[in-house]
């Protein structure tokens, strides 16, 4: 093995480290695609633009705070505001949404 060639997980958590610190408080405009409830009340939705598509989760806590949600829909408009966050098992960076509201409010 070759000295000082980092691990996957130490660049994960590299990556980790400065999106999370960097990106703790972020607010985005795009449209709902993807969305999906799971079985533990979560949301999980995708929103894009005409180039770009970031995923987004909405946690069963935050979703109580935020009853817009309910009437969320694929094509909807919204800004949702949150925090960066990074799942290490995959590898994938996601926007954890504290606050939805729609778009132009």
């Amino acid at each position: 093995m070759q000295r000082n060639v980092p691990t996957v997980t130490q660049v994960v958590n590299q990556i980790k480290a400065t999106l999370e610190g960097q990106f703790k408080t972020v607010a985005v405009v795009g449209e709902v695609t993807n969305l999906s409830a799971s079985a533990a009340g979560h949301y999980y939705f995708t929103l894009s633009d005409n180039s770009s598509a970031l995923n987004c989760c909405l946690f069963k806590m935050d979703a109580f705070r935020n009853p817009l949600v309910k009437d969320l829909k694929d094509g909807d408009k919204i800004v949702a505001a949150g925090g960066l966050g990074v799942y290490n098992k995959r590898g994938s960076f996601q926007l954890i949404v504290k606050r939805i509201t729609p778009a132009g409010q």
